[in-house]
């Protein structure tokens, strides 16, 4: 029922938009079953230092309680994150492959940070896994961090390599072979998103910036068209979104439209080296990470966006007046943000307080969201 509520509210929502999206459908075939409620499907005692757990599943036309023991490490990893087992609400049963396993949910409650002072801006590639800028609100750069995973990046374009040798020796099919290049290139977005948000979580950060990345359009030449095929950067972007918000920080995005290809200091455009794509140089000769510009770029535009976007109208055109980059976001840098609290003093409503309004978060009508806030998902397989 929860699944047919769901499609019906999303396409409601998808009919009164302007239908750029595709619409949505009702999956079918969801390898889940219902919830199983506590006491009546589901129970959980404790033996010493052991949980056993009892679910009534029907078996042979009868209904018949099975039991399991939890694994030792799964008990370890919600003590990690400061869970209770007695505190789970309501399994679900879903089956992955051959396996089946027992997802928990846990109802914690985070308070979203109140000010956006500091600001975590994060540039996600294929070169490095993640370049990340810690930034003031003036623009002020705190801290730098270059997030890879060579180990991990060199074993999965290996894995490629066998896909594409395969593909040329023959026709063959290569179930296993993709089916294993999904699990990895699962396995690194999850270790971007969170190495991501411990760096944010490390220097106290308010918010996350990355960029708003959506589907490319074409198709890809070169030797790495596979690589960005396969890059989950959609993925790695929900992750941190729900990693952020379970530890009270914000997570907001930007238009992604010449971050990498403008210089931050407003020189304009950059010239990448062919030899290594990481590196560029300027229109002035200096020499500079492109990947770390394009993190500069991504939080100035996130801040000016604030900034112009709290005042009124009359004040917002006096600004764009006096700083002509605000007019299209797609050629905002850090200079820009410059130039804007170099102007500040000039407009009453800045000099005042140049300050980052917090905005509410929409609501789930709005956002047609069926997953309650503050909930994570823990597996246990069985």
């Amino acid at each position: 029922m929860g699944t047919v509520e769901s499609y019906r509210k999303n396409l409601m929502l998808w009919e009164q938009s302007d239908r750029k999206c595709k619409r949505p459908r009702l999956k079918i075939n969801r390898n889940v079953m219902p919830v199983f409620f506590k006491d009546n499907m589901f129970t959980i005692s404790k033996d010493g230092d052991e949980y056993d757990c009892s679910i009534k599943l029907r078996i042979r036309n009868d209904w018949i309680w099975k039991s399991f023991i939890f694994r030792k490490t799964d008990l370890a990893y919600l003590e990690k994150k400061g869970l209770r087992l007695e505190d789970a609400m309501s399994p679900v049963l879903k089956k992955k492959g051959k396996r089946f396993a027992l997802c928990f949910s846990f109802k914690t409650g985070s308070q979203l940070a109140e000010t956006k002072k500091r600001i975590l801006s994060c540039d996600i590639g294929i070169n490095n896994a993640a370049v990340m800028s810690v930034m003031e609100e003036d623009g002020t750069v705190i801290a730098r961090r270059f997030t890879s995973f060579p180990v991990e990046e060199d074993r999965f374009n290996s894995i490629l390599h066998e896909i594409r040798k395969a593909h040329s020796a023959s026709f063959c099919k290569t179930h296993r072979l993709n089916r294993y290049a999904d699990n990895y290139n699962e396995a690194l977005s999850i270790k971007t998103a969170s190495a991501i948000v411990k760096i944010a979580a490390e220097f106290s950060c308010d918010a996350i910036v990355m960029e708003n990345l959506r589907k490319q359009k074409g198709k890809k030449y070169g030797s790495k068209a596979m690589r960005l095929v396969l890059w989950r950067k959609r993925d790695i972007a929900k992750r941190v979104e729900r990693l952020a918000h379970s530890r009270g920080i914000r997570f907001s995005t930007v238009c992604a439209w010449n971050t990498s290809r403008l210089a931050y200091d407003g020189s304009g455009e950059v010239k990448r080296d062919k030899a290594n794509r990481s590196l560029c140089t300027f229109s002035t000769g200096k020499r500079y990470n492109c990947d770390l510009s394009a993190s500069y770029n991504i939080g100035a535009r996130y801040f000016a966006r604030e900034i112009w976007k709290s005042l009124p109208e009359k004040a917002a055109s006096t600004l764009k007046a006096k700083v002509p980059e605000l007019w299209y976001g797609a050629h905002c840098t850090l200079s820009t943000l410059r130039d804007l609290y170099a102007v500040k003093d000039e407009l009453p409503e800045l000099s005042s307080d140049c300050s980052v309004e917090v905005h509410s978060l929409p609501s789930k009508e709005a956002t047609g969201i069926t997953q309650p806030e503050g909930s994570s998902i823990y597996n246990c397989k069985v």
